[in-house]
């Protein structure tokens, strides 16, 4: 399945998913996409006790089992927060993090 395909498919969720989402998307459990996170199997970032992935990456996993070419990912903010989205995006979600101001 093609990236745009893919991406027609998951049109109605967010941009970044929780993990219910994104388990709703695998069609596995929490559980798994948990253990997924752990082995940075795919990329997350870590708000307070929750993941947040960003959909181009869950897209990414769908299609080749891993994220491949990891420079191909980009901060969204000129201070690192964590959160990687593909250098195509036009948007940029930043980080909200105290002391940290995106530009």
């Amino acid at each position: 399945m093609t990236k745009l395909e893919l991406s027609k498919q998951f049109k109605d969720y967010p941009d970044v998913l929780d993990v219910d989402q994104a388990s709703e998307l695998l069609g596995v459990s929490r559980k798994q996409v948990y253990k997924l996170l752990g082995k940075k199997a795919i990329p997350s970032v870590r708000i307070g006790r929750s993941h947040r992935i960003a959909k181009t990456n869950l897209i990414d996993f769908i299609r080749f089992g891993k994220i491949k070419n990891v420079s191909v990912y980009s901060w969204t903010s000129p201070e690192p927060c964590g959160m990687l989205v593909s250098d195509n995006s036009k948007k940029s979600a930043g980080c909200r993090r105290k002391g940290m101001n995106a530009s």
